[in-house]
């Protein structure tokens, strides 16, 4: 190579080898190749291809050096080299085959494309990773002195109220960088808490640069979703045990007040028994109010929904409320002049308005004011961030507001739960609440709570809006007890309920078919000789439920009628505890004289097209 081409080669960018063709030995490099891959100029001429080439390009580049011969130059490709430490880069990469005084050689020339524009370029690419995480990246030197952080911790700290950053890293975070480089460990999962806001942070050792990365996470509001979900479950769980502990109660005291009404009708007015039996009737109709209570807390009740105009249902419960409200205490009624149609129960409706306002009551030990309005409420996706759970559409919100004590964080989380009260003892059951939250939530509703110490409370409930026409809520029940002739099949499992029901539908003057589990219900209904005008069946049986023994029978006798009867609603007949439009059902417990109306009812009414009782 003469002296004028080597200054040449010397003051370039671009890196030269001169490779001998047989040994792939570097015989020249210029200083820019050198430097390229971190040798001196002496010791890179003392390699080979493959000391500098990886593996994977080695063979390739070897090969086209072979398959190019001919043509005397290699067409320009990326070729990853290997550097003195160990790293690799990646360069444009060409060669010219040559001859000098009778040897051939290969002269190649590396293009690093990573210029000072394209460095520039990269460095900004790096520098925009941490600063456009939304979460907060920030970086210390070894001794826990902070020397960069991304405008999301700026953010951080200003939602948290706070001027310092510090303020809202854990108290000793300064200790705790410095551990953190020194041992190489990675730090995870520590929590602050600053002004209401929970931080995770995670602190990652750098020791090339000797510095520690700390990545934060805002947890407040995944912290809260799952309190919600954990007192969800909880509530849940305990409403499974409500439910389960009525259902078995509820089959009991339909023996205890059907025998007890059996016996009252036997005997004369006189007897000095009957007395007795009126005070074991008030006791038992006592205990099916809590269980009415239990299974509303628990969802298990079967609803009988209709389209109520939510106003008329306040203004039929102010009635009652008068006789229930101390001479201190005054109730305002604010009704929307808007439609609040809504699809609910009626009966459980006003145990909704009368619980929630005789609570209102009771939390005003002296006097004040409750007002109890109704609205209609659009609700938007922008309005769902403080109620994720809710869809958008159109509600009717029922709004009961006292003025009273108010109650603290830890009261307001415990106040849906069963037995909870603030009461002394001997002073309530602990179930008001708990009975409107199950029914609301089993109605397809939302309830919340708002409440400071001093101020007062106010509870929200929340009914989807529906433009159907209002339901009839008459009562169609006559005042004489009606008897009849025809022949019933009665199921249950129940061993006293089902010799009470066999007795007083007998006394009745029915022809009466029993069956005590699913499976015999069906044997019992075989033989078609026997015409059966009416099936009274348990939703819940042994071996078959109620909804299937309906239709199986139905299917050979298509002009049947049925009758559901449960003091445990949690069935396929009742999807989610709500009772199909055409189902006829009696929950339990059941008395004789309302079971004797409601077989007369059902026997009389003309049959619906396709509605006969059952599930079809």
């Amino acid at each position: 190579m003469t002296g004028l081409a080597q200054r040449i080669l010397e003051t370039i960018d671009d890196g030269f080898l001169l490779v001998e063709y047989k040994t792939q030995r570097i015989v020249y490099c210029n200083p820019a190749m050198a430097r390229m891959l971190g040798y001196s100029d002496e010791e890179l001429c003392m390699t080979s291809m493959i000391d500098i080439l990886t593996p994977e390009f080695f063979g390739r580049v070897v090969a086209q050096f072979e398959d190019q011969g001919k043509e005397r130059k290699t067409g320009g490709e990326m070729i990853a080299f290997r550097r003195k430490d160990g790293s690799s880069i990646d360069v444009a990469f060409n060669a010219v085959s040559i001859r000098v005084d009778g040897r051939d050689y290969h002269l190649g020339r590396a293009h690093d494309s990573m210029g000072p524009d394209m460095v520039e370029m990269e460095l900004e690419r790096f520098r925009s990773f941490p600063q456009s995480n939304p979460n907060p990246v920030i970086e210390f030197n070894s001794q826990g002195e902070l020397r960069y952080q991304n405008s999301a911790l700026d953010r951080l700290v200003e939602l948290a109220g706070v001027s310092d950053s510090f303020e809202i890293m854990p108290r000793d975070v300064v200790e705790l960088v410095r551990n953190c480089s020194k041992s190489g460990e990675h730090l995870v999962d520590i929590e602050s808490v600053s002004r209401g806001r929970t931080i995770d942070w995670s602190f990652i050792p750098i020791q090339k640069t000797k510095t520690v990365h700390a990545y934060a996470r805002d947890i407040t509001d995944r912290l809260a979703l799952e309190a919600a979900l954990l007192e969800a479950h909880k509530i849940e769980a305990l409403g499974r045990l409500a439910g389960g502990v009525a259902h078995d109660f509820n089959n009991q005291l339909s023996a205890i007040l059907g025998l007890c009404e059996l016996a009252i009708s036997a005997l004369p007015p006189d007897h000095p028994v009957v007395n007795d039996i009126y005070e074991i009737q008030a006791a038992a109709e006592k205990s099916a109010s809590l269980t009415k209570q239990l299974l509303a807390f628990g969802r298990k009740q079967v609803l009988q929904p209709l389209v109520l105009d939510f106003n008329a249902v306040v203004v039929k419960v102010q009635k009652f409320l008068r006789r229930l409200m101390h001479e201190n205490i005054q109730v305002v009624v604010k009704l929307s002049r808007e439609g609040c149609r809504i699809k609910g129960d009626p009966i459980q409706m006003d145990q909704i308005v009368m619980n929630l306002v005789i609570n209102a009551r009771d939390s005003m030990t002296g006097g004040g004011k409750i007002i109890v309005e109704t609205s209609r409420l659009e609700l938007r996706e922008v309005d769902q961030a403080a109620h994720p759970e809710v869809s958008p559409g159109t509600y009717v919100v029922l709004s009961v507001q006292d003025f009273g004590h108010g109650m603290d964080k830890e009261t307001q989380s415990k106040v849906f739960e069963p037995f909870f009260s603030t009461k002394e003892a001997g002073s309530g059951t602990g179930l008001g609440l708990a009975m409107v939250h199950g029914i609301v939530k089993q109605s397809g509703g939302h309830i919340w709570i708002h409440s400071e110490l001093g101020v007062g409370t106010t509870f929200k409930v929340y009914f989807p809006a529906v433009e159907d026409a209002v339901a009839n809520v008459g009562d169609r029940m006559s005042s004489d007890l009606p008897r009849g002739t025809e022949t019933i099949l009665l199921v249950e499992d129940e061993t006293a309920v089902r010799a009470m029901a066999t007795r007083a539908l007998g006394s009745l003057g029915y022809h009466v078919l029993v069956a005590a589990d699913g499976e015999e219900a069906i044997r019992t209904s075989s033989p078609q000789e026997k015409k059966i005008d009416l099936l009274i069946t348990d939703v819940l049986l042994p071996k078959m439920d109620g909804v299937a023994v309906a239709q199986r029978i139905q299917r050979q006798r298509k002009e049947m009628k049925v009758i559901y009867i449960s003091g445990y609603a949690e069935s396929v007949v009742a999807k989610q505890g709500v009772l199909p439009w055409q189902a006829n059902f009696l929950p339990k417990p059941i008395m004789p004289s309302t079971l004797a109306r409601t077989i007369r009812d059902v026997l009389d009414r003309s049959p619906e097209p396709g509605a006969m009782g059952a599930v079809t």
